[in-house]
């Protein structure tokens, strides 16, 4: 039987981790309460302020977002600390207009040490500013054909989501759970991730190479392995011409 002492798990005397979430236009609440309440059971479960976390807009005026809620955000940009962790969270439409003060202030953060991530689509504002050259990260899959349109020297990854260097990047929705569940069991253990996780009814955190989408064959509601493969080939190149003996090819079996 697993330890259930969530005070045992997060460890005494430690200062509380702050996350700030700079909201774009049409935010994607459900990435955004992802990210956030599991922060907030881990303060419950723990019995003590481990992570606390802010809205930020631009000038901290309102933003409205995807679902047509409004969110009045707890300070604007110019508040938030030169050390602080922002998240860049965005809409599931694809790129967001992110206006020059923002970007200015995404590389002014990153090139005095600020820590920066995104949820979803939100990739694309760090894209905008700069910021993903060189570094291993990731967005909601739905977006990646517009994004490699606009950013072809850019490769997200396909993971749900992304830690290299500092750097937390999730495919929105639910990986955002998934992307926060690793970082309170990276800070205070795995015992306290995992009672997050039931207390979420999330018992089972996907790791970072689990795929976004839904398999193949169930999605398709398939059982063949050769017309899966042609499928899942042509899901994944809807923006490509391609030639017959391609897809063949991909599925191993002839043109016929």
């Amino acid at each position: 039987m697993r330890d259930r002492d969530p005070c045992r798990a997060a460890g005494p005397g430690r200062a509380p981790r702050d996350y700030h979430f700079l909201l774009l236009p049409d935010t994607a609440m459900l990435a955004l309460g992802a990210a956030i309440e599991p922060l907030r059971i881990a303060n419950e479960a723990a019995g003590s302020e481990l992570y606390r976390w802010f809205t930020v807009t631009e000038s901290g005026a309102p933003v409205r977002c995807s679902n047509g809620i409004e969110i009045r955000p707890d300070r604007a940009l110019a508040q938030v600390t030169p050390a602080a962790f922002a998240f860049v969270c965005s809409g599931a439409r694809g790129p967001a207009r992110v206006d020059p003060p923002t970007l200015h202030w995404l590389r002014r953060h990153a090139a005095h040490g600020g820590r920066l991530g995104s949820l979803g689509a939100g990739a694309f504002a760090l894209a905008a500013a700069g910021l993903l050259a060189g570094r291993t990260f990731t967005l909601h899959w739905e977006n990646v054909p517009a994004f490699r349109e606009i950013y072809p020297d850019l490769v997200p990854s396909p993971r749900r989501y992304e830690t290299e260097g500092g750097l937390l990047t999730c495919g929105g929705g639910h990986a955002a759970t998934d992307m926060m569940l690793a970082v309170i069991e990276r800070d205070h253990g795995r015992d306290l991730a995992l009672l997050v996780a039931d207390l979420c009814i999330h018992p089972v955190a996907a790791t970072p190479d689990a795929p976004q989408t839904t398999a193949a064959a169930a999605a398709f509601g398939c059982r063949s392995k050769a017309l899966t493969a042609a499928l899942a080939y042509m899901r994944d190149h809807l923006e490509d011409e391609l030639p017959m003996s391609a897809v063949a090819g991909r599925a191993r079996v002839s043109k016929r």
